[in-house]
């Protein structure tokens, strides 16, 4: 009995902090609990309940028809019904305006702004030491670099959008394409750079006449891209220009100024014969003639003979053996020779002015066999 005691004792203390416990809690909450338990013999359970019933009643709320006949509703519904947002200020269209959504509200942070705004204006705009004053052309002839200065500073006065006379908002790739359109003595543009504060410097390669080309009892000029230039006369008396090569058409051809006559690369292939050729053959050329169909090109010699070359063929591999095949023969000797004909891959034919062949239609000749491989 005595033990029932003590332990039905020890229950409700357990059982009243609890119960204080979680009425707190629950009445923070806005809820109340109910705290039940059950005893055994040395077993003590306790469990929360929630109980709703307690503190669950709501406040009594006001009747919205109550509250809108009140004096002070009605001032606030008609202030909300004549609101009217104020327009902008001109301070906020103003450059102060601008200036302050950049937070830049500060007397001297505005100052600053305005200086470094004035100061770009001055530099691209306003000319200063960052205009060109100075512009250098290079590889071409004086009457060419005449031609591409003038055009130069009709192309530097051009100020919208920006002022192409400032060296650091040139246009480079629009003055080459402005050059080449309107310079026809110019074939490109290598660069065209700057130099810090005020030179320009244009690298062209002009558009020269390269060949004299001999149609009959007419002659043209040819220039270094294969284009014909212009026609030319012999003057008075007789002499047509030099350091020009002769190149003779020996079929009749149509010959058209302004016609891509020849490729750049055989016009470079016959103007570096002009210049090699003559140490390889140990004699000046006199002429060049051209088949019609533009593959087989002879130079003639003026120890009296020829040397036929194909138009496409490597000079690198072709003059060396060239020296090789005619290093065999002295100088007395080569004017025996009638012609060396080049024209096969790895092998050249030498037919001498008193055998067959020198006056056989279809070159039988000599092969260099293996010395020349």
């Amino acid at each position: 009995m005595s033990f029932f005691c003590k332990q039905t004792k020890l229950i409700l203390k357990i059982s009243d902090y609890y119960h204080q416990t979680f009425s707190k809690q629950a009445w923070q909450a806005g809820k109340t609990t109910e705290i039940k338990f059950r005893s055994f013999p040395q077993i003590v359970s306790i469990s929360v309940v929630p109980d709703n019933r307690m503190f669950n009643q709501n406040k009594k709320k006001i009747d919205s028809k109550i509250r809108f006949h009140r004096p002070s509703f009605q001032r606030q519904l008609q202030s909300a019904r004549t609101y009217k947002r104020n327009p902008a200020s001109n301070s906020t269209k103003s450059w102060t305006g601008f200036l302050s959504k950049f937070k830049l509200n500060s007397w001297l942070s505005k100052i600053i702004t305005v200086g470094v705004c004035f100061l770009l204006i001055y530099l691209i705009y306003i000319p200063n030491f960052l205009f060109i004053k100075h512009i250098k052309i290079i590889g071409a002839g004086q009457e060419t670099q005449n031609i591409t200065h003038g055009l130069i500073n009709s192309y530097l006065q051009k100020i919208w959008p920006w002022p192409q006379k400032n060296v650091l908002l040139l246009s480079k790739t629009g003055l080459a394409n402005f050059l080449l359109k309107n310079n026809t003595k110019i074939l490109s543009i290598n660069s065209v750079q700057t130099e810090l504060p005020s030179t320009l410097i244009v690298d062209v390669l002009p558009r020269v006449d390269r060949l004299l080309l001999q149609k009959q009892d007419s002659y043209f000029t040819i220039s270094n891209d294969g284009i014909v230039s212009q026609i030319i006369y012999p003057n008075a008396s007789g002499t047509l220009p030099s350091g020009l090569s002769l190149v003779k058409l020996t079929e009749t051809q149509d010959v058209i100024i302004g016609q891509q006559f020849l490729s750049p690369e055989q016009v470079g292939y016959i103007f570096r014969l002009r210049q090699e050729l003559p140490q390889a053959a140990r004699s000046e050329i006199t002429y060049f003639d051209l088949t019609g169909n533009k593959t087989t090109l002879t130079a003639h010699l003026k120890k009296g003979n020829k040397i036929l070359f194909d138009l496409g063929s490597n000079l690198e591999k072709i003059l060396p053996r060239l020296t090789l095949l005619l290093s065999q023969y002295s100088d007395s000797d080569l004017s025996a020779i009638a012609y060396v004909d080049l024209r096969y891959q790895d092998r050249g034919y030498l037919c001498l002015k008193n055998a067959p062949c020198a006056k056989q239609t279809t070159i039988v000749g000599t092969s260099t066999n293996d010395t020349l491989k």
